[in-house]
């Protein structure tokens, strides 16, 4: 083999890819989990197709709440001035539509969903025409990123 070719593969092994594929999707966190079940019982009252998550939705969420936890700024602005479509394009999520949920205080998704359902416009989010949602959350800041792709 090789000393090039050895680089690569020992540079793949400690990045947990091999042949450069991206290493596999972590899973989802446990609260993730609980706001999507919360979000798909609610479109399924209402005749709306279930949400996926989608791992580019839920990164452009979390960055969003870590900053929003590390500056305590609370708006759909974020870093550098930032607004969600610029977040989601960094992302690679090509869209057709896309909208955010923010929340900050709730402890729970239970919490933080009752508020999104009992908000006009966040209401109008979940309920909305799209296929594929992120979640993030960093101390009392929670977002929902939804998507419809191209």
């Amino acid at each position: 083999m090789t000393r090039t070719l050895s680089l690569v593969l020992l540079v793949g092994l400690l990045l947990g890819c091999e042949d450069g594929q991206q290493p596999p999707q972590a899973p989802p966190q446990p609260f993730a989990e609980d706001l999507l079940g919360l979000h798909n019982a609610a479109r399924t009252q209402h005749g709306k197709p279930a949400l996926s998550i989608d791992a580019r939705l839920t990164a452009a969420a979390q960055k969003h709440a870590d900053w929003m936890a590390r500056t305590g700024q609370f708006s759909h602005t974020g870093e550098g001035g930032s607004q969600l479509s610029e977040r989601i394009d960094r992302e690679g999520y090509a869209y057709a539509a896309i909208s955010e949920n923010n929340a900050r205080g709730q402890e729970t998704p239970e919490r933080v969903f009752e508020g999104w359902l009992n908000s006009r416009g966040h209401r109008d989010n979940l309920l909305g025409n799209y296929r594929d949602v992120g979640f993030g959350r960093a101390g009392a800041y929670w977002v929902a990123c939804y998507g419809r792709p191209r």
